[in-house]
């Protein structure tokens, strides 16, 4: 682990550019209490993830990030529903990080399963690469420890006893599968026990929301239980699966308020998290209102990320697993791919190689790249896990991003054989092709990837 990074105010804003390109939101228009909600994570992961410093009360944070109490107030609904923070009250009050529950976490991957209509054939298909993941880095630590065994000195910090991200994944997916067999709405889970203590306050007077301290079991649908939050869930659960695509209009915001009996505040605070979440956006003028729009991953890899940054994981512990899954997703994609993809994939190289020296080449174009080859196997919960292992990734060697003209040719070259090995359904070969990319572009970048790379 090699936070916090020490880091110039122009260098973080350098990397949270690299990093939203990574998860796929750059460029995307959010409102200022979402964008906030994004810086603020975004240090938190550049601190290491201090689980409990506090941030600063309401008057301090509205001074250090130049907005109003409104935005401020907005902005903590936003982070207390992804489980990033907490504002806290009293003389110790203030916004407090917070560990991510995984349980939340959860909860939010299935709501997205079931809104983006994931199917139990893609769910399989995720658990069998996953699992060959697994039993990958599992044959290379076998293999460090022969060699550890006969004298050599295994890099410190490998967690010999398995990789945290693999078994992320592997949980997430269990639970998928779990909510499927059990005829449950994902996204619409119970935790038992869950006290009313986890909220960050009480509901607004007013709002007809009661305290539960009393219950035995109550949802936890990836938000915490404030009016806002409840706003949020009942929006996205009263409309069936499938159904919520772009246009799909939700109301206006008066009759939101009548709806759910709330004040302008609470509801806007729930249309921010609904925004932040990539599930809808508000049209201003007359006649218009909230309108969902088709979920992405990039609100939801920035929680992953988050996860990863609160369980303190390094280069040792992701590098091997992105490596290892590229390799299966490349064999996946092999099986699976459309030639309309590849073809699609293979002309964007094409432009790009027309395009150097034209244009100045960016980290931001081989992400790209990248995403369109992620997306060769048509599976959103293998490009959400691809996405956020690279994300994460670009926190841990910040630095070390070679030149783009000087990785460009290596790049597309590389990516290029990997899509004619794909094209020719050779899953082998397509592998293998992976496998000499990754090691290709891990030469190519400083010795301090290299160095993070497996055995």
């Amino acid at each position: 682990m090699r936070f916090p990074l020490q880091m110039s105010p122009t260098e973080l804003a350098g990397l949270s550019e690299l990093f939203a390109h990574a998860v796929g939101d750059a460029g995307r228009p959010l409102k200022q209490a979402a964008l906030v909600g994004r810086r603020l994570e975004e240090q938190f992961i550049a601190d290491g993830w201090p689980a409990g410093k506090r941030y600063g009360k309401e008057l301090e944070l509205a001074r250090r990030l130049g907005v109003g109490h409104r935005i401020v107030r907005e902005t903590a609904r936003v982070l207390e529903a992804r489980g990033t923070a907490r504002m806290c009250r009293g003389p110790g009050g203030g916004l407090h990080l917070t560990e991510p529950p995984p349980a939340r976490l959860r909860d939010v991957l299935a709501g997205f399963s079931r809104l983006v209509g994931v199917t139990g054939e893609q769910v399989r298909t995720a658990v069998a690469v996953i699992d060959r993941v697994s039993l990958d880095l599992a044959a290379g630590q076998r293999l460090g420890e022969e060699i550890a065994r006969a004298g050599t000195v295994l890099r410190p910090g490998l967690d010999h006893g398995g990789y945290p991200a693999v078994r992320f994944f592997q949980e997430s997916l269990s639970w998928l599968s779990t909510c499927r067999d059990s005829g449950g709405s994902p996204g619409t889970s119970a935790v038992r026990g869950q006290r009313d203590a986890e909220a960050p306050g009480r509901a607004p007077p007013g709002t007809g929301a009661r305290p539960q301290r009393q219950a035995r079991e109550v949802r936890y649908d990836g938000v915490h239980r404030t009016r806002a939050g409840q706003i949020f869930h009942d929006l996205i659960t009263a409309v069936e699966p499938g159904r919520w695509t772009d246009g799909l209009m939700l109301g206006s915001e008066f009759d939101l308020c009548e709806r759910f009996a709330a004040d302008r505040a609470v509801l806007r605070q729930a249309i921010r998290i609904l925004e932040v979440s990539e599930l809808a956006e508000s049209l201003p003028g007359r006649g218009r209102g909230l309108v969902a729009r088709t979920p992405g991953q990039a609100s939801l890899s920035r929680m992953i990320c988050c996860h990863f940054a609160a369980s303190r994981l390094g280069s040792e512990d992701i590098f091997p697993v992105f490596r290892s899954f590229s390799i299966e997703l490349a064999r996946s994609a092999a099986a699976e791919a459309a030639l309309t993809d590849v073809l699609a994939l293979k002309r964007l190289l094409s432009r790009m190689r027309s395009q150097k020296g034209l244009h100045p080449v960016g980290p931001q174009d081989l992400m790209t790249i990248d995403e369109r080859q992620f997306g060769l196997v048509r599976n959103p919960l293998l490009e959400l896990f691809a996405r956020s292992l690279k994300a994460y990734s670009s926190w841990l060697v910040p630095a070390s991003f070679p030149e783009a003209e000087a990785a460009l040719d290596a790049f597309v070259d590389s990516t290029a054989a990997v899509a004619d090995a794909i094209a020719d359904r050779d899953p082998n070969a397509a592998a293998a092709a992976q496998l000499a990319k990754f090691d290709r572009m891990t030469a190519v970048c400083s010795a301090r990837i290299a160095a993070a790379a497996p055995l």
